[in-house]
Parts: C-alpha cells; sequence; structure tokens
C-alpha cells in the first residue's frame, strides 16, 4: 500500500515537472 502512494506520488511528481516545463516553452 505505501508502495502505491509512492508510485502515486511520483507520477504526480513527474507530471508537474512535464507542466512547468511545457509552460516555459510556450
Amino acid at each position: 500500500m505505501f508502495k502505491f502512494i509512492s508510485f502515486l506520488c511520483f507520477v504526480c511528481f513527474l507530471s508537474y515537472y512535464v507542466i512547468v516545463l511545457i509552460s516555459l516553452l510556450n
């Protein structure tokens, strides 16, 4: 259960990073 939560947090952080990167490029 804890591993799933940490994985979800990692995916959330990664998607946030991608959104910020796209915002900077545009």
